[in-house]
């Protein structure tokens, strides 16, 4: 496949992702968790932000600990330059960022390009890895230029999968990779600059915290619930099994005799293995905590990648006119499905109230609470994310529970958390529609 083809085909590829992700961000905004990470870096430019980083929910500064620092990180410099334009920017170059690490890949492992990217740029990737979250696929792209570097036995690709860490923390499973590097002393030093990487988030964690593992504790609700499904106990024996999985694949590497190329190519193939492998493991750790199949979906993310990369170089090794067919009919593929979803986005009913930032439950509640004279007062609800991106002071009811008896409460029936952690025992309901309700409680504060 000729250089021009493939540069047409991967700005195709990219003009139809941007028109998918502005379209559902301009029809619906983005979701929960990425709204944390756009609020996390809204307060990492206030001031006073280091004093009161530990309260993680006044009502200027909102910072949650327990999601990856990169995201919100690079995050903050696009609200400081690009300031209400910040998410379409952030998502354009968000976009090209990912391309640009699934051709690197693509030719470090010797795969074709197009199909690689037309294997990753779907609306499952952009829509469940970047509008809903912000960090799966910013994790997947540098842990992309991570085994790039593996393959190409760099002590560089430490720091590239520390930073893949911290866009998510449980990409913590994929440290075995670095055992896949040639040599001992190239292992110790990747390590050691994982370490690195990583030391001043442990250092920001304990000033702040009091613990230098705060943060990822926090992820996996030891915290918050310890007897939930993620003790430390059931991580580490995960990485014990990682470990042993990685290390075993990297003895077959290791056979002399075989021509160099044979071992670069069987590298490659282990690398591969070793991912799917991984992800698996990750999957089968997270899946069991869903609480809803988006969320599903996103812990789902790494494993199909992984499951894409493997067609990907089962494909490179078909005859040229299979293969140039498997090419075409991926990329022909992902454009048809691309645009299937563009034209559904637009004022579709079913989904227009009840998901993203932008939705008719949302909106109706900033509405109501201008029209209640309640703009100035803190708001207790079960989606409080949203609200908060509208500068309310919203607060969790289960984290505020003193103050239900205080702040007027916001319920929404069909987005946040459970609408039953909202007490309002002895409320007055002030307003209702099919979206949510109001309820001031006798004497509230603003």
């Amino acid at each position: 496949m000729g250089k021009y083809i493939v540069i047409a085909a991967l700005l195709i590829l990219y003009l139809i992702g941007i028109a998918l992700l502005f379209g559902v961000y301009l029809n619906y905004g983005v979701w929960w968790d990425f709204l944390v990470h756009y609020l996390n870096a809204k307060s990492i430019l206030q001031q006073g932000f280091l004093a009161h980083a530990s309260q993680w929910n006044t009502k200027s500064i909102y910072f949650e600990a327990e999601r990856g620092p990169l995201s919100p990180a690079i995050l903050s410099i696009f609200i400081f330059f690009a300031n209400s334009y910040a998410i379409p920017a952030y998502l354009a170059i968000y976009l090209m960022g990912l391309i640009v690490c699934g051709y690197y890949f693509s030719k470090v492992f010797g795969l074709n390009a197009v199909l690689v990217c037309s294997l990753l740029i779907t609306p499952f990737i952009l829509i469940i890895g970047m509008l809903l979250n912000g960090g799966e696929a910013l994790s997947l792209a540098l842990l992309l230029l991570s085994m790039a570097a593996i393959k190409k036995d760099k002590a560089y690709s430490g720091m590239l999968l520390a930073l893949a860490c911290m866009a998510k923390y449980f990409a913590l499973i994929f440290l075995p990779l670095l055992l896949l590097l040639n040599r001992p002393k190239k292992i110790v030093y990747s390590y050691f600059i994982f370490i690195l990487t990583t030391l001043p988030w442990l250092i920001f964690n304990y000033i702040i915290y009091g613990n230098p593992l705060y943060s990822y504790l926090e992820a996996m609700s030891f915290f918050t619930n310890p007897s939930g499904y993620w003790p430390v106990t059931k991580f580490i024996l995960a990485g014990i099994v990682a470990i042993a999985f990685v290390a075993i694949l990297k003895t077959r590497i290791q056979n002399k005799q075989s021509s160099p190329r044979l071992l670069e190519r069987r590298k490659s193939k282990f690398i591969l293995v070793s991912f799917l492998a991984l992800s698996l493991l990750e999957f089968a750790l997270l899946a069991p905590s869903a609480d809803h199949p988006t969320t599903l979906a996103r812990f789902g993310i790494a494993l199909y990648a992984s499951i894409a990369l493997i067609i990907a170089y089962k494909v490179s090794e078909f005859g040229s006119v299979t293969s140039k067919a498997v090419i075409y009919a991926a990329l022909l593929l992902s454009i048809a499905i691309s645009i299937y979803v563009i034209l559904i986005i637009p004022n579709n009913p079913s989904i227009s109230g009840y998901i993203g930032n932008y939705s008719m439950s949302i909106t109706n509640a900033t509405q109501v609470i201008s029209a209640q004279n309640l703009s100035r007062c803190g708001i207790v609800s079960n989606a409080w994310v949203y609200l908060r991106y509208y500068n309310v002071s919203a607060f969790p009811p289960f984290s505020y529970n003193s103050t239900t008896r205080r702040y007027p409460a916001i319920v929404f029936r069909y987005i946040g958390v459970n609408k039953t952690y909202v007490a309002i025992n002895n409320y007055t309901k002030a307003f209702s529609d099919k979206y949510l309700s109001l309820y001031l409680p006798d004497n509230y504060l603003c």
